[in-house]
């Protein structure tokens, strides 16, 4: 099994080799937009975000792919404590199965979330609340990022495709 600590989301723990106990709490208590901290086992926290004021915040789960800089942060879709926990060990044991079978981590390319965002705003305007020239100009914007990316690498890893 892959140690804890190559799955957290903060650089200071890039080198708990040497201290395998060392607590990621004490990274994310200088991050103040960060509320409601806790650490479930060594590089395992769930938080939730203290900036976000107009909805319930949902719990979330910081991870950091082994040897990269890439990460991730998963919504636990839960503003329950208890359940927010139960599904934070359930996503790790998902992450660590992946790791270990060579299962891709980042399953979705940009332009499947730019669709997903574009549509989650063609649903916000029908139903007022925001305007309908918001998801065109959403769209608008996201054609034209996915246009420069195709011009800067002509075989990029994400390919441009139409968003509807």
């Amino acid at each position: 099994m892959f140690p804890a600590h190559h799955l957290t989301d903060y650089d200071e723990f890039k080198d708990l080799d040497e201290k395998p106990n060392t607590i990621s709490a004490q990274a994310i208590a200088r991050m103040t937009f960060l509320t409601d901290k806790e650490e479930l086992k060594p590089g395992l926290v769930i938080f939730r975000r203290g900036d976000v004021q107009h909805r319930k915040t949902d719990w979330l789960l910081p991870r950091q792919a082994p040897k990269s800089d890439r990460y991730k942060t998963i919504s636990l879709k839960t503003a329950d404590v208890s359940s927010a926990r139960d599904r934070a060990y359930d996503h790790d044991a998902d992450l660590r199965f992946r790791i270990k079978h060579d299962v891709p981590i980042f399953n979705h390319s940009f332009s499947q979330i730019a669709k997903e965002y574009v549509d989650l705003q063609k649903r916000r305007a029908a139903t007022g609340q925001v305007s309908d020239a918001r998801w065109r100009k959403c769209e608008s914007v996201i054609r034209a990022r996915l246009r420069s990316l195709c011009r800067l690498d002509p075989d990029p890893p994400d390919r441009a495709r139409p968003l509807g």
